[in-house]
């Protein structure tokens, strides 16, 4: 997994609890320093390390995989992405084509970043409103990608209703 996820996290509970915070999630997760020294997007992270923060910043915090999922892909979708990617997020002018354009946008970061395997998408239509998403990754994290699909709705004013319905699928249903 690339850095900018864990340093999307640490800001994210930094800004919201406080960097003591933080330094309680990485201690529970076994590190000893209260900041990981990623500062670049196309440093490698361990997929286990990150998983371990996920798991302690909901120990800390008090909170479900789906409030983390829900809270992480808020603050991507509305802040960090928009500061950190603003060519991406200038590209898009609805949540509807901003998640219809997320495979296109992980082909682009796969060719020019470095080992990079961000999760792969599949796209079926049930009905005018209806969007059923095959999210194709070995990592398991089909309720991160939900909660960032969540979090394109609030970043675009859309409401979205977004539900995961197995490892693999996600079905997002728009509004009118």
């Amino acid at each position: 997994m690339k850095g900018t996820i864990v340093r999307c996290l640490c800001e994210m509970i930094e800004k919201a609890h406080g960097a003591d915070t933080w330094a309680r999630i990485m201690e529970t997760a076994g590190h000893r320093t209260g900041k990981l020294a990623i500062t670049m997007d196309i440093v490698d992270v361990d997929d286990a390390l990150v998983m371990g923060l996920v798991q302690a910043t909901c120990t800390v915090l008090g909170i479900t995989a789906g409030q983390a999922a829900n809270a992480f892909g808020e603050y991507w979708s509305c802040t960090f992405g928009p500061a950190n990617y603003p060519k991406i997020y200038e590209r898009f002018h609805s949540a509807r084509e901003m998640l219809l354009g997320m495979d296109q946008v992980h082909i682009e970061v796969t060719s020019s970043v470095p080992n990079a395997r961000p999760p792969r998408f599949d796209y079926a239509w049930s009905d005018p409103r209806t969007l059923n998403v095959s999210y194709k990754s070995n990592r398991g994290m089909v309720e991160i990608f939900a909660g960032l699909a969540r979090g394109v709705g609030k970043h675009f004013n859309e409401p979205l209703d977004v539900t995961v319905r197995d490892a693999g699928s996600v079905q997002i249903v728009f509004a009118a």
